[in-house]
This record gives C-alpha cells, structure tokens and sequence, in this order.
C-alpha cells in the first residue's frame, strides 16, 4: 500500500510541476488559461484518488490495530483460562486427598466422583449405625422390608397418616397399608383404589383431607352425605370437583369419578 501510495504521489507531482512547467516557460502569454485550467484539473481531479488512498491506508492500519488488539486479547482470555484450570486442579486434588483421609480411599473417592454427596454418605452411615447395615441401607434408598420397625419405616417413606389396630396407612391419599405385629412389619400393601367400599368417614377425611363441598340428608333411620374432593377454578368462576363420594351413617358407600 505504501508504495502504491508513494508511485501515485510522484506521479500526481511530477503532473503538476509539468503543467507549471508548460505554463510559464513554453506557452506564451494567451495560452495561460489553458494551462492554467489544465493544471487546475489534474490539482483537483487527481487529489481525489490520492485521498481515496489515504483513506484505504488508514482503515487497513486500524483494521491491523484491531487484529492485534483482538489476538492480544485471545492470548490474554487462554492465559487466564490456563491459570484458571491449573487453580482448579490444584484445589481438587485437595479436596480430593481430604475426602480420602477423612473417608478412607473407597468411600473418599465415591464422594469425590460424585457418586454420593457428602451429606447423604454421612447419613447412610449414620442410619446404618442406628438400624444396622441390611435396615440402615434400606432405609437410605426408601425401601421397606419385613422384619423393619415403625421407626425404620417412618424414617424411610414419612411418618403414618392414620392407624387402626396393628394397621398403619401411609400417603396422602392414601399409597399404602402397612400391618405390624409385635412391633415388626408383616405385611405390606400398595393400594391400586384410593377408596374403599365401608371405609369409615374419620380415615377418608384424614387420606383426602377435609372436602371442598357437602351436601347432607338426614332421615329416621340414616344420615347421608355427599362429599366432595380435589376442587378447582372452572372458566365460569365457580368451583369443579375431581371426586365425590357419598356415605351413608359415615361409611363409603359408593363414589364417582367427575372429571
């Protein structure tokens, strides 16, 4: 560019001094107009493409600053990461030789990988100090097996919604019954129906919680309810139902699905 520019400058001179030259020293005295209009021309035309050069030469210099200043900011950026990654390393092989010192190597290097928080480890050795390795390691991971506690249950899948003798329901509605005797489980049953034929009004309310609606009709011989569960906003402002399940001197005797 810097040639181009300085071979157009000696170029666009030399034009000039040749017009002064043929102005003053060979035209005679009635051709200075046409000299001088001539060298007018070349001055003015030709100073346009000496600009356009100029211009040209000062965008590719900002263009190069701009390169530079953009690589010098790429090297800066690795730099920074690499330095980064080497601190990031350093401070997990820190970690990662507390962990095994104060877990050992097995168990230090699942917390480190992840596999196992910390805190959950300290809980699953904690449970399993208090109910022994096969009920601690159950209860860990929520399962429930015969031979278990109440305590080992309710610390497992949460504490009972309702009790009735030996029988212990959990959920709410209720999930599952779970039946102890001599303080150990027997049995455990998953419901597929949330609700039963007979089931008394007290365990419905404490499976479904206390209804959004009822109605009531009372006669000599019985009392009926209609209850209604699981309400929501219709588009109309007024209120829809999921359930409702109806009950004669506070037994289910039969329910409906309503939506």
């Amino acid at each position: 560019m810097t040639n181009k520019l300085t071979i157009y400058m000696g170029i666009w001179v030399f034009c000039m001094v040749y017009c002064l030259y043929m102005e003053f020293f060979v035209f005679g005295d009635g051709d200075y107009f046409i000299a001088g209009l001539l060298f007018a021309v070349i001055g003015v035309v030709g100073i346009f493409p000496f600009i356009s050069l100029v211009d040209k030469k000062e965008k590719e210099k900002e263009a190069k600053a701009e390169k530079k200043l953009a690589e010098e900011k790429e090297a800066a950026d690795k730099k920074e990461q690499a330095a980064s990654a080497r601190a990031s390393n350093k401070a997990s092989e820190k970690r990662k030789k507390e962990l095994i010192e104060k877990y050992g190597e097995e168990d230090g290097m699942l917390i480190f990988k992840r596999k196992i928080s910390e805190k959950n480890y300290k809980k699953k050795k904690e449970l399993i100090k208090k109910y022994g390795e096969k009920f601690g390691l159950a209860v860990f991971e929520k399962k429930v097996h015969k031979g278990m506690s109440l305590a080992m249950v309710e610390d497992a899948i949460g504490k009972h919604k309702y009790k009735e003798g030996n029988d212990y329901y959990f959920g709410k509605p209720f999930k599952r019954k779970i039946v102890f005797k001599k303080g150990e489980l027997i049995e455990d049953k998953t419901f597929k129906d949330r609700l039963w034929l007979d089931m008394p009004k007290d365990m419905l309310i404490a499976s479904w919680g206390n209804p959004g609606d009822k109605k009531e009709s009372v006669t000599k011989s019985s009392v009926k309810q209609r209850l209604f569960f699981n309400g929501r906003e219709n588009r109309q402002g007024g209120t829809s139902y999921e359930y409702q399940v109806d009950l004669e001197n506070d037994l289910v005797v039969g329910w409906k699905e309503l939506e």
